[in-house]
């Protein structure tokens, strides 16, 4: 195999610890290069999919399975960057397709290496900040942070001036770091774009500044806060796998009708639970998702009790269904194709319409928003974690010995919020659900603001949606 990133040596002395799973990052539509033979150039393949222990797929060019005749158990090595981590696999192939799409079935690695390429790894968020240049100030939002900087978008229908900044231009960004107090960043421009009215820009903190003190704590506390996060998540399982379907009765369904979106609007997930009914069924089997081919095609796992008695032949038309942030999902497509190595798959090809039946009256954004939490028997930190115009999801109780050990449905709080303005605003709020996860708590508030509150969160939860998208 030729000489990679990997077999240089690392400009930066040791590279930080990466953890194997999180390094592949086989998102759906990630290219990547694939080796089939020593001295091999390689050639560029996109991921499809994976089946997390078992084997991944790969999307090749037709020509690279004619051309190279690849036979089951050759070794192969799939090289990839993501995030800024370099990765690189050897994997032997368990099975290749030409029909409906050139798919190469792969084992699961048997040897992995990956490296850092940034100093610092970043983490991404959705924080809402200010930032302070020149005596000017706009709103934003902080998308990732490392201890090295941050990177920063604006709106710049909202902040004409920030399409001013330039590479090398010294600013402050100002937001909540470990709440209700608002902090201030210090950096320096070192790159910004502009797409579509909006404006995306790296900020990079001064070596031996303060701010890379109090950042390296924060970041800590993202870290630890995504992780809990995704384990506590409503309907989750904590094990990467999307939540599992719940029943979903035929008398909500029927109302699914009412809303209809053009399925390239709606993002279908790998590793997210699928529910499949085949043409003359009248049942539901529950699937998963392993693979998505951008807009033209899914691969599901073949459902346990439907069996092999019965394989489903290409054409057969088919319903699908799954939940996801509070709304049901259901469309029509049909079988391109049915294979049973490595494992029973269906190929599916991609809806054109879906159906969607939003159960909740406001959307959520996902975020991550430092904040304190109080009334007269407690006071706490923790973090936003979600928000809608409606309410907000808050994980407390991150730190040991911290306060909250009794809290009840119906109990009122008051929330620190930066809606907009210099300093953190109290909004009142009450509790609608909580879960205890081993100390951290998981609160589900219902916001009650003051009259003269009410337009000012409202502007800050659509500038959180419009950031998000």
């Amino acid at each position: 195999m030729n000489r990679t990133l990997l077999d240089e040596p690392d400009p930066h002395g040791e590279s930080p610890a990466v953890d194997q799973e999180q390094s592949l990052l086989l998102t759906p539509g990630h290219p990547a290069v694939l080796q089939t033979r020593p001295g091999d150039p390689g050639c560029r393949v996109v991921v499809l999919g994976v089946k997390p222990g078992e084997f991944l797929m790969v999307k090749t060019p037709p020509s690279v399975l004619a051309k190279n005749g690849l036979a089951e158990g050759q070794p192969v090595r799939l090289c990839l960057e993501n995030e800024g981590v370099v990765c690189q696999c050897e994997a032997t192939v368990l099975s290749a397709l030409r029909q409906p799409l050139p798919v190469l079935f792969l084992g699961w690695p048997v040897s992995f290496q990956a490296r850092a390429l940034r100093r610092h790894p970043r983490v991404k968020c959705l924080i809402p900040a200010q930032v302070e240049i020149a005596g000017a100030r706009f709103a934003a939002h902080v998308r990732d942070v490392s201890l090295g900087g941050c990177r920063v978008t604006a709106d710049l229908s909202l902040a004409p001036r920030a399409g001013e900044l330039k590479p090398g231009d010294l600013c402050e960004v100002r937001l909540v770091m470990n709440g209700p107090g608002m902090d201030r960043l210090a950096g320096q421009v070192c790159a910004r774009t502009l797409t579509g009215g909006e404006l995306s820009m790296g900020l990079a903190f001064p070596p031996g500044d303060l701010t890379r003190a109090r950042v390296e704590r924060f970041v800590e506390r993202l870290l630890a806060v995504e992780e809990l996060r995704r384990r506590t998540a409503p309907g989750g399982n904590g094990n990467g796998r999307g939540p599992q379907a719940r029943p979903m009765p035929e008398s909500v369904l029927a109302d699914a009708t009412a809303c209809v979106h053009d399925a390239r609007k709606i993002e279908l997930k790998a590793l997210s639970a699928l529910d499949i009914q085949f043409t003359g069924s009248h049942l539901y089997e529950q699937s998963l998702i392993l693979g998505v081919d951008g807009a033209e095609a899914l691969i599901a796992e073949m459902p346990v009790a439907c069996g092999l008695k019965s394989c489903p032949k290409p054409g057969m038309g088919l319903r699908g269904r799954f939940q996801e942030h509070g709304s049901y999902y259901g469309f029509m497509t049909f079988v391109t194709k049915f294979v049973t190595k490595p494992r029973p798959l269906v190929f599916l090809a991609y809806p054109k319409k879906i159906e969607t039946l939003m159960r909740r009256k406001h959307p959520r954004v996902e975020c991550q928003i430092p904040t304190s939490v109080a009334n007269e028997h407690f006071r706490a930190q923790g973090f936003v974690v979600d928000v809608s115009a409606g309410g907000c999801r808050v994980l407390a109780n991150l730190e040991a010995g911290e306060p909250i050990v009794n809290v009840m449905t119906g109990d009122m709080v008051e929330l620190s919020l930066p809606l907009g303005g210099p300093v953190c605003e109290t909004l009142r709020a009450k509790v609608k659900s909580f879960q205890f996860a081993g100390g951290p708590v998981t609160l589900g508030l219902v916001f009650m603001p003051e009259r003269a509150q009410a337009p000012r969160l409202d502007g800050f939860v659509a500038r959180m949606e419009a950031a998000s998208r």
